[in-house]
């Protein structure tokens, strides 16, 4: 395990720790890897700390990196719903977690014991825009509130939970609005290897993903990344008056019912739908423009993937990734998903306007630039050390 030596400070030089220079962190996340999500982010912060901190991860299922330093702990989870699975994996992590750490992450609801929390969703929040939109089932969404929703709002008005970190001012919001916690909340957009998405086989990679589509290199792409039920509804009915495109759903969503709304909708060989992918900057390459009506995203990293990509982006101001963009200048964002006609329009304009695609792909590119994952665990870093004055370790 690597160590600080010498100076006795943080690794990201923002304040003096015990003796050593090191912490002892634990990260608590239901899975740990970089496809996408809470595991992407902890993943980023983990190996970064983990060259000069002593870092541990409580997790239910992981996929270690190569020549790791990070140390893992199984917790158990039954995953037969979510509901089961918040329930019985914070129950597990209860029993696991001891008190030898200087630093406790919790991503949401993992743990009701937490220095840092970090908010990847507002359960409440995201309860209301199902109901606004009409998503999801009545049921389902009865249950949460009943067993979930308590449990979120105490992990959010629980004392000891020194720092909060939202992932984006939206985020923030509702934490107070739904829950009463205002105080001592940060907001830390995620961040994105920009160098990974800026692929130098990308000419390669559009021509290979197209054929394999069936997509000639004069048709415009339209690309959608992710949970269907966020936002398919409304990008399928946009896609109705947009004859110069074709629309692609990457996503691990079940699609039937979406295959069988694009049939009456739309010609069926306008529309694709494709399983979910480890290497997704394969189809960001081919694409001319993403999509991305949201009814719901705390952030929505697909968003900043592809402006990393050099893609100009449609999105909604329900996503809190869609505060990174400028409209007109980066990228073009909605104040509801529900306007089809207003996403329509935005979508022939791109289409017809090579020259736009481009002005507003290349500025989304320029953007993403400063919003690194080292910058991320900069300003977490000072989190921690945050939480841990609270707590009486730093001098």
């Amino acid at each position: 395990m690597a160590r600080a030596e010498g100076a006795g400070v943080l690794a990201f030089g923002m304040g003096r720790v015990r003796e050593g220079g090191m912490m002892k962190i634990a990260f608590v996340v239901h899975d740990y890897h970089r496809v996408g999500g809470h595991g992407r982010y902890v993943v980023e912060l983990a190996e970064r700390f983990s060259k000069s901190h002593d870092v541990h991860v409580y997790s239910n299922t992981y996929r270690a990196e190569r020549d790791s330093s990070v140390q893992f702990h199984h917790v158990r989870a039954w995953r037969g719903t979510a509901q089961l699975t918040i329930l019985t994996f914070l129950a597990s992590a209860a029993l696991r977690l001891d008190k030898s750490f200087d630093i406790v992450h919790a991503q949401g609801l993992s743990s009701l014991r937490a220095d840092v929390v970090t908010a990847h969703i507002c359960i409440q929040a995201w309860l209301k825009a199902q109901r606004r939109y009409g998503i999801g089932r009545a049921w389902k969404t009865s249950m949460f509130e009943r067993l979930i929703c308590p449990l979120e709002k105490r992990l959010y008005q629980a004392p000891g939970n020194s720092s909060v970190i939202a992932v984006s001012e939206k985020t923030k919001r509702e934490l107070g609005e739904c829950y009463g916690r205002r105080a001592r909340v940060r907001v830390i957009h995620h961040g994105v290897d920009g160098e990974h998405f800026r692929a130098r086989e990308r000419s390669t990679l559009r021509a290979e993903v197209r054929a394999g589509l069936g997509l000639a290199e004069s048709d415009i792409m339209v690309l959608y990344v992710g949970d269907l039920h966020k936002g398919a509804v409304f990008a399928l009915n946009a896609m109705r008056s947009v004859r110069n495109g074709k629309l692609v759903f990457v996503t691990g969503t079940p699609t039937r019912p979406y295959r069988r709304l694009s049939r009456q909708l739309n010609d069926p060989e306008r529309i694709l739908f494709c399983p979910p992918t480890n290497d997704i900057r394969r189809f960001y390459a081919a694409a001319d423009v993403f999509l991305f009506p949201s009814v719901y995203d705390a952030f929505g990293m697909v968003i900043s993937e592809a402006m990393a990509a050099g893609l100009p982006i449609v999105t909604t101001r329900q996503a809190g990734a869609s505060e990174l963009v400028s409209h007109g200048e980066d990228g073009l964002v909605l104040d509801d998903p529900a306007e089809v006609g207003q996403m329509a329009e935005y979508l022939r304009g791109l289409g017809e306007d090579a020259m736009l695609r481009q002005r507003l792909g290349r500025a989304a590119q320029e953007k993403m630039r400063a919003h690194s994952w080292e910058r991320v665990a900069r300003e977490t870093m000072s989190a921690y050390e945050e939480a841990a004055t609270a707590r009486g370790h730093l001098g």
